[in-house]
């Protein structure tokens, strides 16, 4: 059980399938929340008079609020990669957003686009039905990747064949963490603490990077080697 606010949540195993379930602390008693093989009963059906988005079995991307008050999650209605975000207690859906959301300041959904490409170039955020744009990548070279940093906070790297530079979503919108620089790919980035880390390689050379410092750990070549530092 992982405490979320005064909620519990769990992600378990039954019959194959995967589902999440929440408690109160200090209660005993669990309710299923999100049961993957149910998840399709969310969305809008082609018999319910509201826009037919597909039959969908299963669910791609799961995350639960700091809070621990709701759940997001994607499918994939379609079968060709272009998602709906959906959160549960029920709110506005999101569609055609990247199979990766992550929650940001003040309750709201961050997320990804893609182009007509399939390049995911535009990083979003919805709020009680409002979507904003945040954040646009021109340079075709780069894809934009979306994870959640060990302090909830949502990071972005924006990546090409040679190089790459690290985003922060913050409630003023989206932060430099580390600039591009020609030839230095960031293989991992992460957040604890107020404190930035990254793993950087330039060549054959790979470094953990703690804020601007690079740091001596033998062998490290991801995050997990120095979790908790």
């Amino acid at each position: 059980w992982v405490r979320r606010g005064a909620w519990e949540w769990r992600e378990r195993v039954e019959d194959d399938r995967r589902v999440w379930e929440r408690r109160r602390v200090g209660d005993d008693v669990a309710e299923i929340t999100l049961d993957e093989n149910a998840a399709p009963a969310t969305l809008a059906s082609e018999y319910g008079g509201a826009p037919y988005r597909g039959f969908v079995r299963g669910v791609s991307h799961v995350v639960v609020a700091p809070d621990g008050e709701a759940v997001a999650y994607t499918v994939d209605a379609t079968g060709d990669e272009v998602y709906s975000l959906e959160v549960l207690p029920t709110r506005p859906s999101v569609l055609a957003v990247d199979a990766v959301v992550a929650w940001g300041p003040d309750d709201a959904l961050i997320f990804l686009r893609s182009d007509a490409t399939g390049r995911p170039h535009e990083i979003w955020s919805a709020t009680a039905g409002e979507e904003t744009l945040l954040h646009s990548e021109q340079d075709a070279r780069f894809r934009l990747e979306l994870s959640t940093a060990a302090d909830g906070t949502p990071l972005v790297l924006s990546r090409s064949r040679d190089s790459a530079e690290a985003l922060r979503v913050t409630i003023d919108g989206v932060e430099v963490v580390a600039p591009r620089r020609p030839g230095v790919a960031v293989v991992a980035c992460d957040q604890t603490g107020g404190v930035d880390w990254r793993v950087e390689r330039d060549g054959e050379k790979t470094s953990l990077v703690r804020g601007e410092s690079r740091i001596a750990v033998p062998g490290a070549a991801a995050l997990e080697a120095v979790a908790g530092g």
